[in-house]
């Protein structure tokens, strides 16, 4: 009996095996990523020693005084300044930088027109230049005390983490008015941690409850490419999320760190924190964290879509350690090893930035969620092995206690130099260079589902969803796994063989992309196949299976193929 057009479906399972071979896997509960590491032999940085480039809060780079040698205030000199933030979303990028002890964050609204000492053209937190009153008129909108680490979203929205206030504010688009009420001002308009604007307590963290409506003394804060923000909320020991609070609410959706919003215990291990004081999102939304009291970055991949336990750690030889350098001693770093971080940054291509307070320097990490968790590179030393304020005197290659780190659009890195009362801005160091091609590419299995149906023209339209799973490493251009672009912009080519011998290729066509966002360790993408039914029904009848075939190109040169039976039904 022959196949009728409107009842013409298959259903198939294939599994899809790597051209270059097969397997690998997920990480698990925060234990899969600790790898220990022969540093017996000091690995030899990608870069040292570097000279930075530009200066901002003092003259040159021997001079190291607060407000810059000033009695009083100014707009160009910083005291003990914190963090800096890199605005990418204008160009020129624009610059914050929150000056600690002066109780303000300052703005530079070019870096392109940038020279040693300039003066910001905006403040925030002080009704002037020359004030630096902590809560200057009180606690409002409009005022800071001791503003902590800072962060620009995608459209220009400014975060700063007010410590004394206990409270997290947000200023939308500082530097421009837009079409939203409150925008292009120096007056916050959201907070988050506080029910209103002149509340700024934080009851003693011996006793008191946290809850998921409060901060207490949050020291760092992040934004996501979706606007869902992070905020290390030191005091509590602990990392919330709220998703998306500029258009929903500013009750915390998630917490890290804590098994409940209601508990603020430290400790160590993949889900505990002790004095978080940074928090960074990586494109993925691979969320790091400063534990700062552990000695240790965390780093919790997808934490949004995964589990809440750490994925890797960076500094420790594991979970549970948490020693200053690793057990080295104060004196006594290496390229595993961190004392102190306080601070942390992603640049353009991805890669990690770790400022340490202990050991004076800032740490790189090349594809820091696909390879290890030795650093690469080293800033304000002259090897990994080096330690210690100012070791040659003030210049342009040494730090005194670094306590923030940003990267701008062309990957210049910038550096809050808190003791030496500047920020300093290097050259980029340039990407790191391409892994070495793997050995094999991990997509151990995907299946084909169709759900197909005949139009009035006879053409067969079909659907098809691959699952591939994401393995470190499997990409040369270093993000851990296979993206959208990977995918829909590959070649996919089908072929059916029937019954009779008969054979049917087509390339795909009209790819689709099924799920935008990059999942932790899974992608699914949708492709439709056409083919004329008419012909296909000739050499097939009811009940009979038909062999099909899928190949395919990814745009990282690795292939991948599969066989499997499609049943025919009436």
């Amino acid at each position: 009996m022959p196949i009728r057009p409107e009842k013409f479906w298959f259903t198939v399972v294939l599994f899809l095996l790597a051209g270059c071979g097969g397997g690998g896997g997920s990480g698990g509960q925060g234990t899969s990523a600790v790898v220990a590491h022969d540093l017996s032999v000091p690995p030899t940085p990608r870069f040292k020693d570097l000279s930075a480039e530009l200066v901002l809060g003092q003259v040159d780079f021997t001079s190291n005084a607060l407000n810059m040698g000033s009695s009083v205030v100014n707009n160009a000199g910083l005291s003990d300044p914190i963090a800096v933030a890199i605005d990418r979303s204008s160009s020129p990028n624009r610059v914050y930088i929150s000056d600690f002890t002066n109780n303000r964050v300052l703005g530079w609204a070019d870096v392109s027109a940038l020279t040693n000492g300039a003066p910001a053209d905006l403040v925030i937190g002080q009704p002037d230049f020359s004030s630096n009153v902590c809560n200057n008129g009180g606690t409002t909108a409009a005022s800071l005390c001791v503003p902590m680490h800072i962060s620009v979203d995608n459209a220009g929205n400014l975060y700063v983490a007010d410590r004394g206030n206990s409270r997290v504010l947000i200023y939308l688009t500082p530097y421009t008015v837009t079409a939203v009420s409150g925008s292009g001002d120096t007056v916050a308009d959201l907070v988050l941690g506080q029910p209103v604007f002149s509340a700024a307590g934080c009851s003693d963290p011996s006793i008191s409850m946290a809850s998921n409506a409060s901060l207490c003394n949050p020291f760092g804060v992040a934004v996501d490419n979706a606007g869902n923000v992070y905020v290390a909320d030191m005091a509590n020991n602990r990392v919330v999320e709220y998703d998306t609070p500029l258009t929903t609410d500013r009750i915390a959706d998630l917490v890290l760190g804590q098994p409940n919003f209601s508990s603020k215990t430290p400790g160590v291990g993949p889900t505990h924190l002790n004095q978080p004081n940074d928090v960074v999102v990586d494109n993925f939304g691979n969320v790091y964290v400063a534990d700062f009291a552990n000695n240790r970055v965390l780093e919790f991949d997808s934490p949004l879509t995964t589990n809440k336990a750490a994925d890797r750690v960076f500094g420790q030889p594991n979970f549970n350690s948490n020693v200053v350098n690793a057990g080295g001693g104060v004196l006594h770093p290496n390229a595993g090893s961190l004392s102190y971080p306080i601070g942390i940054g992603i640049d353009p291509s991805g890669s990690l930035y770790i400022a340490e307070r202990g050991n004076s320097r800032v740490m790189e990490y090349d594809y820091p969620a696909t390879t290890d968790t030795i650093g690469d590179g080293v800033f304000g030393q002259p090897d990994f092995a080096t330690n210690g304020c100012d070791k040659t005197g003030v210049t342009a290659k040494t730090l005194c206690l670094p306590f923030g780190v940003a990267s701008d659009s062309d990957g210049n890195i910038w550096v809050a130099d808190f003791a030496n009362h500047r920020v300093i801005r290097y050259a980029s160091p340039g990407g790191p260079p391409p892994l070495p091609p793997p050995s094999d590419v991990t997509i151990p299995s995907a299946s084909f589902h169709f759900e197909e149906f005949v139009d009035g023209d006879c053409s067969l339209q079909r659907e098809v969803e691959f699952s591939f799973e994401k393995t470190p490493g499997d990409r040369t251009s270093g993000d851990g796994g296979y993206t959208t672009n990977d995918i829909v912009d590959s070649t996919v080519v089908e072929t059916m063989t029937f019954p009779d011998g008969y054979v049917l290729a087509g390339v795909v066509e009209n790819k689709e992309e099924d799920n935008p966002v990059h999942p932790p360790y899974n992608y699914t993408t949708e492709f439709e196949f056409n083919f004329d039914c008419v012909t296909m029904m000739t050499h097939v009848a009811s009940g009979q299976n038909v062999t099909i075939h899928a190949s395919g190109t990814l745009t990282d040169g690795h292939t991948f193929s599969g066989s499997g039976v499609i049943t025919t039904h009436p």
